[in-house]
């Protein structure tokens, strides 16, 4: 049986650093397909959270650089499988209480079209 599923990238979500606070907001729009990778970085000169419900802290990324790579199909060929959900809001805030004054935050998101 062949598969020919392939890469394609999601827009990338962003926010500038200075419009972080200390409640969780909006990371860009919803997830419009289901991540199979999801990279996430970080500029921002203070720690952040990075949530996939609003409400937890899921991720933390330290101040001035820091990135993360998560490959939610590792191998996978097949539409069924792990995956980040359609429709996932992330969400960023900061972790303590200053505003960060310079950086930004970005998620990239590759999924897998048949």
């Amino acid at each position: 049986m062949a598969y020919s599923v392939s890469s394609k990238f999601e827009k990338i979500k962003e926010k500038e650093g200075s419009t972080i606070t200390t409640s969780y907001t909006d990371l860009g729009s919803p997830l419009e397909n289901k991540a199979r990778l999801v990279g996430i970085y970080s500029t921002v000169d203070e720690e952040i959270y990075i949530s996939f419900d609003g409400t937890n802290n899921h991720i933390r990324l330290k101040e001035t650089s820091d990135e993360r790579t998560y490959d939610l199909a590792a191998n996978k060929i097949r539409p069924d499988g792990f995956f980040m959900k359609k429709g996932t809001q992330i969400q960023v805030r900061i972790v303590g209480t200053t505003i960060p004054t310079s950086g930004s935050v970005w998620i990239e998101l590759v999924y897998g079209e048949e």
